[in-house]
């Protein structure tokens, strides 16, 4: 039991550390703003700091933007934006409490920095983890998922684009975790078909949430966990087909929304 458990921690424990040397490297370089990074920023300040998804008070710092009367929007996929909210409330709210003025341009940057890093960085490392773990679950030996994952995580333009406040990574990582939790959807106890089926269809709706043009191959991964449905019991693989669906219709009405 004791050799079974180490096997499996093995290839978890690698993922990990794969996983902080991708994100240590996307977060050392920071390519800071421009008009696509700037209105997905100005979406996240409109979000945090007035409640509203109207950029109105921000949009003179881009030229990516739709009026409507006398209101601006941004013109991106919201996915990017919304992912950052959450982290760049907390570091707002650290950053008050410790008497830091979050007007200062200094400020701004430190959370535009703590965006890009939790909608571009951390899904650039969640893409490439997911590379090694496919390879792994595909029978590829773990040498040569190792060699994949580091080839897509710093060999391809995902490293680029870890470090801008894009939609491009956080729909790759969205992808790749959808096509993750597909391959395993047969793999799993009764009890987590459900949960990995939600997970997938979520991620997949994600994806498109943060790129339209993701749907594509969200589609294409969505029809493969349906297919790999059809090797459980029909009791089991509606409950999964109905959790994708869930998934993808949470990502619906927020993208609706």
């Amino acid at each position: 039991m004791d050799s079974i458990l180490v096997r499996r921690l093995i290839p978890l424990r690698r993922a990990g550390l794969l996983g902080i040397v991708f994100f240590a490297s996307y977060g050392y370089f920071y390519e800071g703003g421009g008009w696509n990074q700037n209105t997905r920023f100005d979406l996240v300040r409109a979000i945090v700091e007035q409640h509203t998804l109207r950029i109105d008070a921000f949009h003179e710092n881009t030229g990516d933007k739709a009026r409507m009367g006398d209101h601006y929007y941004t013109d991106k996929a919201p996915g990017a934006s919304l992912t950052a909210v959450p982290a760049v409330a907390v570091a707002r709210a650290l950053m008050r409490a410790l008497g830091v003025d979050v007007e200062k341009p200094t400020a701004l940057i430190a959370l535009y920095y703590v965006a890009t890093l939790a909608a571009s960085a951390a899904p650039a490392a969640v893409a490439s983890v997911c590379v090694y773990l496919i390879g792994l679950r595909l029978g590829g030996p773990s040498a040569s998922a190792v060699m994949a994952s580091i080839v897509c995580g710093l060999g391809t333009p995902l490293w680029p684009y870890a470090t801008m406040l894009y939609g491009h990574t956080l729909a790759a990582g969205s992808l790749m975790a959808a096509f993750l939790g597909a391959t395993f959807l047969t793999d799993v106890g009764r009890a987590r078909q459900v949960t990995l089926g939600l997970v997938t269809g979520l991620a997949a709706a994600w994806a498109v949430v943060a790129e339209f043009p993701a749907s594509v191959p969200a589609a294409l991964i969505v029809t493969f966990a349906g297919w790999q449905c059809r090797k459980l019991n029909r009791a089991d693989a509606i409950r999964t087909a109905v959790a994708i669906g869930l998934g993808l219709a949470a990502g619906a009405v927020i993208l609706l929304w």
